[in-house]
């Protein structure tokens, strides 16, 4: 067993997300990839607020996350689809209330509040994902 995030002082993880090959965490500061075989940190990105959110769309180069804490931007009310390869925001999707969750699948996103559920078409083209 190895274990990813053993320093105190390393940013508290708030979320976790897993594909086949790569691990994404939330946390306090921002996010961080890794890829599991081997386990190594591939990427880590600082905005020094937290990720309280976050997801893959394409292996590791397409991301999505959600803001928290205190100014952040993205705040809880703001869905951000990320190209993890570029540091770029391709879209961020708005909301009057925080965001609860998202679950991202295939060509829809779905975004719930609370006492609300949006589902959206993602407005980006295959060919920005496999760039």
């Amino acid at each position: 067993m190895e274990e990813i995030n053993s320093d105190s002082e390393k940013p508290s993880v708030l979320a976790v997300s897993m594909t086949r090959d790569f691990i994404a965490l939330g946390t306090s500061d921002g996010y961080k990839i890794f890829s599991l075989n081997p386990i190594k940190l591939i990427k880590e990105k600082s905005f020094g607020h937290a990720i309280c959110q976050i997801g893959f769309y394409s292996s590791d180069k397409i991301i999505w996350f959600v803001g928290e804490g205190e100014l952040p931007d993205p705040t809880e009310r703001e869905f951000v689809f990320w190209d993890n390869h570029n540091d770029e925001q391709l879209f961020k999707i708005m909301q009057k209330t925080d965001i609860k969750r998202v679950c991202v699948k295939q060509q829809n996103i779905i975004v719930a509040l609370v006492g609300k559920v949006y589902v959206y078409s993602l407005p980006i083209s295959s060919n920005m994902v496999s760039k």
